[in-house]
């Protein structure tokens, strides 16, 4: 098989209008995202709209001046999203909608996201300022960690949370503490600024790999796992120690790698982790006045009912397109059938099957977080997804627009086209930007 030259290069100019675009997206999906005002039950938050007007803005740009290779990791991957599509489609037709917004919330995280970030937004990827847009990602996910232990330990004392409406909180979602699942017991959840101790769980674990590689510094890391410690939630915890088993499989593998040298200093780093991960839930739970079947719980906190689908289902979709409820997997058999089970599947395992048909997908250390974060959604995904609510798929399809394409600004792979069966990278030539929609 011939072989296909590859060099690495830095973009030969930053653009400042992307740059303030792709900030603002971050403020208003990592740091606040909930944000906004309802209508007709939807919810349609800031940064949901500035994903609108970026498309809106940069559409001539993208149409008129960049070329896309379609390589073949990301062929396999919309790939798999198609396969997703077939169902969820076929239900719409044939079983009806029963629930119009989360009808909206599946085709958005199905067609529109994946649209935005594997097809419209990747060539712009190389005109971002690397470091600038890493300081701008690790500030809000700090932030939305540090604003989220301030209103938990405040809350006892005021005695209800802060809201800020249209910012923190949607201006349909007034008084939180009546209108969400935020209770666990006489305590409350840090819920920061996601309005849901889950949803923040889940969308932070996606990006903590990333996050972790971006600082250096550990107390930013010991704050954000400090912050989905005091989620209080079973299936956010059980993130934690999958986080940390994944971590001591990679370190197994360099144990491997660099046999007969032993370095065991990176090993016990992550057996002290893990049990002071330990130590610390014990006490949580302890100050919660619980025991350890709050932990072990084995109805999974009245989730266990829904693993009854997989004994009455159907292999085609039978009932009216709906939510997603908590564990994925049993909600997608009963939503889409056996059918739709297997494309699910394939949506969230997909990384492993790029993985398989191309080693190059983890060719650096950027890419290798974010499959380390698309990997622990799948895995969380058997406890609570929170799929259907905002800003979850957002996150994941970011981290797997990283995981094929690289951390925005830092790299660009570009490939001398040759003839070979495997396939080509993303060519955004970033030199041929043009005046076009504002941007100079």
């Amino acid at each position: 098989m011939a072989s296909t030259s590859l060099t690495l290069e830095r973009p030969a100019g930053h653009h400042r209008t992307i740059q303030v675009i792709a900030a603002l997206l971050c403020v208003f999906i990592v740091l606040v995202p909930k944000g906004g005002i309802k209508a007709i039950g939807l919810p349609i938050t800031w940064g949901y709209l500035l994903l609108i007007f970026s498309f809106i803005y940069s559409l001539p740009t993208r149409l008129l001046t960049y070329r896309m290779f379609y390589s073949r990791r990301l062929l396999i991957t919309l790939a798999t999203i198609v396969s997703f599509l077939i169902p969820f489609f076929y239900s719409t037709w044939a079983n009806g909608i029963a629930s119009l917004p989360f009808f909206v919330s599946t085709f958005t995280n199905f067609v529109v996201l994946p649209f935005l970030f594997f097809i419209f937004y990747p060539p712009f990827l190389p005109q971002l300022d690397g470091p600038r847009f890493r300081k701008v990602l690790v500030f809000c996910i700090l932030g939305a960690a540090i604003y989220g232990i301030f209103t938990f330990l405040l809350r006892p004392i005021t005695g209800k949370y802060v809201e800020i409406p249209f910012l923190t909180t949607n201006s349909g979602d007034a008084n939180l503490e009546a209108t969400k699942n935020i209770a666990r017991g006489n305590t409350f959840k840090l819920i920061s600024t996601y309005n849901n101790g889950n949803i923040y769980g889940v969308c932070t674990f996606i990006l903590l790999p990333l996050f972790d590689r971006l600082v250096s510094q550990r107390w930013k890391r010991l704050t954000v796992r400090a912050a989905i410690f005091l989620t209080l939630s079973r299936s956010v915890w059980a993130g934690l120690f999958f986080e940390q088993i994944l971590s001591m499989a990679a370190v197994f593998v360099e144990q491997a790698r660099s046999f007969p040298r032993i370095h065991g200093k990176a090993l016990l780093s992550r057996l002290l982790l893990l049990s002071a991960c330990g130590v610390v839930l014990s006490v949580i739970v302890v100050w919660m006045n619980r025991d350890s079947s709050f932990i072990f719980d084995s109805e999974l906190g009245g989730r266990a009912n829904s693993l009854s689908t997989f004994s009455y289902a159907t292999f085609l979709p039978s009932v009216p397109v709906d939510a997603f409820f908590e564990i994925l997997y049993a909600s997608a058999v009963y939503q889409y059938g056996y059918l739709g089970l297997l494309a699910i599947i394939a949506v969230f395992f997909g990384p492993w099957i790029v993985l398989l048909s191309d080693l190059r997908a983890l060719s650096d250390p950027y890419r290798r977080a974010a499959m380390k974060g698309l990997v622990l959604y799948s895995l969380l995904s058997f406890g609570d997804c929170a799929i259907s609510f905002i800003p979850v798929m957002t996150f994941y399809w970011f981290a797997y627009m990283v995981f094929l394409f690289g951390f925005p600004g830092h790299l660009v792979v570009s490939s001398t086209r040759v003839k070979t069966r495997s396939s080509t990278f993303l060519n955004p030539t970033p030199a041929r930007i043009s005046p076009v929609g504002g941007l100079t």
